[in-house]
């Protein structure tokens, strides 16, 4: 942990909300710059900006790391780090293809570094942590509101980043991926503020973008974390509970008749509006049009992957040796790095997911932040089934936003300084009260 010297600096702070606003440029392959061919999201160099940041402030003594209490929080964690690593380096050896296991490599080691960077240099501020959120939801605004339009002009039918070809997909997974997570952070951010009508700006954004973008693994991804965040809110006020999940499914039913009534009306872009209508109406039709019909061959290519893992099962083929994409991250591991990957990966997300999920008692006063950090990871978890995404920086990056998210509740005694009051308008307080079950 990092004392109070380094990371409560208004240089930090500023910094991480610079990380905050350019966030959701992991969700689209927009503004990258390339370094020897390889094509680097700007929240990288923020991230960059800040570790740099960071040990120049312990080399000159600026602040200092707490080594003992973070090493003893996460010792597990990061022998499992360090393994999932070094597997990683043994299995390019077994590669088929090297080069490319090489830059997979690079991609997996810079993850990790910083997820640690994150778990080592994030403000442990309540108050901080609200802001930070805010600024991701906010700043998301403008970039799907930016693609809606782009979409409707061109008529591309999958929300792409490609607007020069309307047929491209170009970015459409990812950005599932981001609003899979992001999605329980916009419906608490809605439901934990008074100022409910500027909050439904976000709310609304997302909800049309997530029904609109046609991912299957959002659809699910999102829902079930929208059920587990139910179940959270039931457990500390059984009444607020019902009214959130009665209050989230009026809501999107009135997004998607809205929708549907102005995409067809004011718009020739029938497409869009038979993404709507399929949720009503689920005709055949709809499924080639909307290329829900790929389960078949994306089951394929899961069977194909085992068939390749059963001829390695303990140490795998290789890193990055099949040549084809299963869209399935567990199994693409299992296949790639064997059994003992499997093994550590699967570790280091029951690491993690028990911190996040086995939380103690809800306090009736909890924040929107900590409310939606289990649905998240939760989402994040389901996501992996539907896409190979573990290798990506902005994976590890999401990962350790979620474990600082939870850990002002899991030590209350830290943080009781920049613990809101009750009457805070940004607590879940005013929403859901009562007493929680010890």
């Amino acid at each position: 942990m990092v004392n109070a010297t380094l990371t409560d600096s208004k240089l930090f702070k500023i910094l991480w909300l610079g990380l905050a606003v350019t966030l959701p440029l992991f969700g689209v392959p927009l503004f990258r710059y390339k370094i020897s061919a390889v094509e680097i999201p700007i929240p990288i160099y923020v991230l960059g900006a800040i570790t740099a940041v960071g040990i120049l402030s312990l080399l000159m003594r600026i602040g200092r790391i707490r080594k003992t209490s973070l090493v003893i929080k996460y010792r597990g964690l990061g022998v499992l780090c360090l393994l999932f690593f070094v597997w990683h380096l043994t299995s390019v050896l077994l590669s088929t293809r090297p080069h490319i296991a090489l830059t997979e490599l690079v991609k997996v080691g810079t993850g990790l570094v910083w997820f640690w960077a994150i778990l080592a240099l994030f403000p442990r501020d309540e108050r901080f942590l609200k802001r930070f959120w805010s600024v991701v939801l906010w700043s998301s605004v403008p970039l799907l509101m930016y693609l809606i339009v782009e979409s409707l002009l061109t008529g591309n039918p999958f929300l792409s980043t490609d607007v020069e070809d309307v047929t491209a997909k170009l970015g459409t997974n990812q950005l599932g991926f981001y609003l899979s997570i992001l999605g329980p952070y916009f419906l608490f951010y809605f439901w934990g503020t008074r100022e409910k009508l500027r909050a439904l700006i976000p709310l609304l954004v997302f909800l049309f973008v997530w029904v609109y973008i046609a991912i299957r693994a959002a659809w699910l991804s999102v829902t079930v974390a929208s059920l587990y965040s139910f179940l959270l809110v039931w457990r500390v006020n059984r009444r607020q509970g019902v009214k959130l999940l009665g209050g989230l499914a009026v809501s999107v039913t009135l997004l998607i008749g809205g929708s549907m009534w102005f995409l067809s009306s004011y718009t020739e872009h029938t497409l869009a509006a038979d993404k709507f209508a399929w949720l009503f109406a689920a005709d055949p039709q709809y499924y080639t049009t909307l290329e829900l019909n790929t389960s078949e061959d994306r089951w394929g290519k899961v069977m194909r992957a085992w068939n390749d893992f059963t001829e390695s099962p303990i140490v795998g083929v290789g890193l990055r040796t099949m040549v084809f994409d299963p869209h399935n991250d567990y199994m693409r591991i299992l296949t790639e790095l064997g059994v003992v990957g499997e093994v550590l990966f699967l570790g280091i997300l029951a690491f993690i997911c028990g911190r996040l999920l086995l939380l103690p008692a809800i306090r009736a006063s909890a924040n929107w932040v900590l409310l939606a950090t289990p649905g998240a990871a939760i989402a994040l978890v389901i996501s992996l089934n539907f896409l190979t995404t573990y290798s990506a920086p902005h994976f590890w990056v999401f990962l350790g936003l979620l474990i600082v998210a939870i850990e002002a509740e899991r030590e209350p005694g830290t943080y009781q300084r920049n613990a809101p009051s009750a009457s805070s308008k940004d607590s879940i307080h005013p929403v859901v009260c009562g007493t929680a079950h010890q």
